[in-house]
């Protein structure tokens, strides 16, 4: 119980930080998917699911972000689903800005605590490693393409009078987001480094 709720603090907490620079709020739509072996995405027959989520992202810097959200595995009547909530650090390895002359295409990395709990679960913590590219297609609305891979803390997970042989999980899929700026003509942050043609 300490440890969910220490998640879902951080969540909380990022959650109410007031955007300084820029923020996210964005969608998740994609897959969730229990291994069979190790971090091979070979699926458990039967646990390949469609998955939604909403998170909340606030940009420290182009490169540099916070994010917070859920997800939610969308199984069928009888089958294995889960909530993943989780709290994360992304890099973008290149600038992303609308408000400066940087690339559009950055791939991306993100790593940091969730809290999964698929029915039964006895070991609701896990680790997230994300690989992703961030599209900018518009000055307030982006895209992602991202594969999401969780280490769960524990040994097979019990569900029912079942076990999951495998410690990891993941989901793939796509996002869409919307981006808050904070209107200040004098923050260097948000100047316009585009050249004037003479």
């Amino acid at each position: 119980m300490k440890r969910i709720g220490l998640v879902v603090g951080v969540i909380i907490v990022f959650s109410g930080i007031k955007a300084q620079e820029s923020s996210d709020y964005g969608v998740f739509l994609g897959m969730n998917q229990q291994h069979v072996f190790s971090i091979l995405p070979i699926p458990l027959p039967g646990t390949v699911v469609p998955a939604v989520g909403a998170f909340y992202r606030y940009n420290l810097n182009p490169r540099y972000s916070l994010r917070a959200g859920g997800n939610y595995a969308l199984a069928p009547a009888g089958g294995l689903s889960g909530l993943d909530l989780h709290a994360l650090f992304e890099f973008n390895f290149l600038p992303l800005d609308p408000r400066r002359e940087t690339p559009k295409v950055s791939t991306f990395v993100a790593t940091g605590v969730a809290y999964y709990n698929p029915d039964a679960s006895a070991f609701p913590v896990s680790i997230p490693f994300i690989l992703g590219a961030k599209f900018r297609l518009a000055e307030n609305l982006g895209a992602s393409a991202e594969w999401s891979l969780r280490k769960k803390v524990g040994s097979g997970i019990p569900v029912g009078s079942f076990i999951l042989p495998s410690n990891w999980y993941s989901f793939a899929g796509i996002t869409l987001h919307y981006k808050v700026e904070k209107k200040c003509k004098d923050c260097p942050y948000y100047e316009n480094t585009k050249k004037k043609k003479k």
